[in-house]
């Protein structure tokens, strides 16, 4: 069995999509259970007709926690959850008929690989579309310049995180290992991801597992990187400064012991990924 966990807010406009295509899965072994992060649209009663549809796989938690925001959101739903495995859904996305198999078809692979008694998080690329669902890019990686080999290890993932949260499967000792978030964590993959990169493995699918969807309502998303990018970051280095020292709270808690050691794996990332592209 796998739980597929789905954090909403305003997302009327996409979600049934989102959900049909959950629904049409190869696999049907699964649960879904979402949370709404406060929704003023249309979002609520779209869920509840789902629930409706399918009490047996669709499961609505009800708290009284308002707008808590994404990262914690997430951090409410995994604690519900119960299965061996568990999945990440964004609320704009399509998932590919295949997904669940493909991405436990890999996990249980790693498992021989690896061993059953390490976290494991098994991540895929993703196609990227704009809000019609015209391709924009055919890999998120590629679009984004990631070099997955490298950054899936610790501690560039902490300095380069290729991991998108809504191509996520963990197992059980994953999710033990995640709880609680850290209070600094801006995103819920990130945080994720780099304490199963630490404690046990990042495997990945080189294949595309969903329709990434880019809109004006993004929380996050796939910009990849502009012509200089980085020239520009040099030319505004008080922003540079500002920006280390918003996120070194996070990075200690995720294992970087100190700035030098950021700006080392930061700088060595950059590198080894002029080798890879």
């Amino acid at each position: 069995m796998v739980d597929i966990v789905l954090s909403t807010y305003n997302g009327a406009s996409y979600l049934i999509e989102q959900m049909d295509s959950i629904i049409n899965q190869t696999n049907t072994a699964w649960r879904l259970i979402i949370r709404d992060d406060g929704s003023t649209d249309a979002t609520i009663g779209i869920i509840n007709g789902y629930v409706q549809r399918f009490p047996d796989k669709i499961f609505l938690l009800e708290d009284n926690l308002g707008n808590v925001g994404v990262v914690k959101s997430y951090e409410l739903l995994l604690q519900c959850t119960t299965a061996n495995y568990v999945m990440f859904c964004d609320q704009d996305d399509i998932w590919m008929q295949t997904k669940i198999d493909d991405t436990l078809h890999r996990m249980i692979a790693a498992e021989r690989d690896y061993g059953r008694d390490i976290p494991l998080l098994v991540f895929t690329d993703l196609v990227v579309v704009d809000n019609s669902l015209q391709e924009v890019s055919p890999s998120f990686w590629k679009q984004n310049r990631f070099c997955v080999d490298v950054c899936c290890k610790f501690p560039y993932i902490c300095v380069a995180n290729c991991v998108a949260g809504c191509t996520m499967m963990i197992n059980a000792l994953a999710r033990s290992l995640a709880l609680p978030f850290s209070i600094h964590a801006p995103v819920h993959d990130w945080w994720i991801a780099a304490r199963v990169a630490r404690e046990g493995k990042l495997v990945y699918v080189d294949a595309p597992t969903i329709l990434y969807r880019q809109h004006g309502s993004n929380k996050y998303g796939s910009r990849g990187i502009p012509k200089g990018y980085y020239f520009h970051r040099f030319l505004h280095f008080y922003r540079l400064i500002a920006d280390l020292y918003a996120i070194m709270p996070y990075m200690k808690d995720i294992g970087i012991r100190n700035t030098w050691e950021y700006i080392y794996y930061k700088l060595s990332y950059c590198l080894i990924r002029r080798r890879c592209i």
